[in-house]
């Protein structure tokens, strides 16, 4: 084997080593949360508090500051363009419950975010993936709904079934629903379940508060005519369990 060629042979392969290590050792944010979530809906906390998760290949690598962006779209969480908040630099390892610190966020508005970190070395990170939260119902002014049954008779045994006709017309963009049941419910639309979820929304002090969920129905619906149904559940609104 010729010695000069096996020398520039391993000189080439340890720059390229080098080279490896030195992209390696940058920090990358992921799994990005908001309150805990992962792209939520219906967030009623006035100040979201966002986090993330780092990753690295090297080992002892900290963060060392972060910046955070959020915007109205996806296509705004571009250098100079975030118009709900750009935190810039924030010298910090905190990477948990950071609360959102921009323009107060209106109800039913949808936030996109990003992040990224810089390493023990200074050297910052390239922006996460984007992920999104969006907002609930902030205000009672915005619930312009009205109860439509209530029972404290432990001897209703069926469940309540409601179901009305309604009609759209032109393109859907985006539909939300928001089902506040006292006890359980089970939303549908065009007879398909709207979600996976069951004993939902969860127990509460009903005397005091009332849960409500946030969900997509905009696949579900169509143009023209659509049915919605609600199927309740008693939970612990209306117990049935008697004393022996």
């Amino acid at each position: 084997m010729n010695p000069s060629f096996f020398m520039r042979t391993l000189v080439m392969l340890t720059g390229w080593l080098a080279a490896s290590n030195l992209w390696a050792s940058g920090m990358q944010p992921e799994k990005l949360r908001c309150e805990l979530l992962e792209n939520p809906l219906g967030i009623d906390a006035a100040q979201p508090r966002l986090s993330w998760i780092l990753s690295s290949t090297a080992r002892g690598q900290r963060q060392t500051a972060y910046e955070i962006q959020v915007a109205s779209s996806a296509e705004n969480l571009r250098p100079g363009r975030a118009d709900f908040w750009d935190s810039g630099k924030v010298v910090s390892d905190q990477s948990a419950f950071i609360p959102y610190a921009g323009a107060p966020p209106a109800s039913g508005q949808h936030c996109y975010w990003r992040v990224r970190v810089w390493d023990e070395d200074g050297k910052p990170s390239r922006f996460s993936a984007n992920a999104s939260f969006e907002m609930g119902l902030l205000k009672p002014d915005d619930w312009q709904a009205q109860w439509i049954g209530n029972t404290t008779d432990v001897d209703a045994k069926p469940a309540p079934m409601f179901r009305r006709e309604f009609s759209l017309g032109g393109k859907i963009k985006q539909a939300r629903a928001y089902l506040c049941g006292l006890g359980y419910g089970e939303l549908r639309i065009n007879g398909q379940q709207v979600g996976d979820r069951c004993l939902d929304p969860g127990y509460t002090r009903y005397d005091k508060r009332v849960l409500y969920v946030t969900l997509d129905i905009t696949p579900l619906l169509k143009g023209g005519k659509n049915t919605v149904g609600v199927v309740l559940g008693n939970g612990w609104f209306n117990v049935q369990a008697r004393a022996a």
